[in-house]
């Protein structure tokens, strides 16, 4: 399994609007368990991202964009995968990535300008309904 490009994927959340919802699918500890998990759920379109956590890499699997909080746990419920995914609000995943320093590249730390003006304010959501840490 070839790991995703990096820059398609910073390009793909920065260019969502802020106001929009994704599902966070999972979170893992290898770029290559990610792309793994990508190809062995057929999830076209998704992507997946770098943060770090105390210390820890992690890959998280994002997938669509979505109006709002019911749409994006319609989709999520559509999946069928074996995890439980939760909503997270796009605006707040474009500020945290930006804020970080983890963006890639002058084009895209343009964009990161604009996402670091957005609210930080998340709605994240376990399927379930259970609230989850921020990222």
């Amino acid at each position: 399994v070839q790991p995703l490009d990096m820059e398609v994927a910073y390009r793909w959340l920065l260019e969502q609007s802020s106001d929009h919802y994704t599902v966070q699918l999972a979170s893992l500890d290898s770029a290559e368990a990610a792309a793994s998990y990508i190809d062995e759920h057929a999830l076209d379109g998704a992507h997946y991202f770098h943060a770090n956590k105390k210390g820890k890499d992690w890959y998280y699997i994002l997938s669509g964009a979505y109006d709002s909080v019911d749409e994006a746990r319609r989709a999520a419920e559509s999946l069928n995968i074996t995890r439980d995914p939760w909503v997270r609000k796009i605006g707040g995943i474009q500020a945290s990535r930006c804020g970080s320093g983890q963006a890639l590249e002058a084009a895209i730390e343009q964009m990161c300008i604009s996402a670091l003006h957005q609210p930080k304010n998340q709605i994240v959501a376990r399927h379930d309904g259970d609230k989850q840490d921020n990222y």
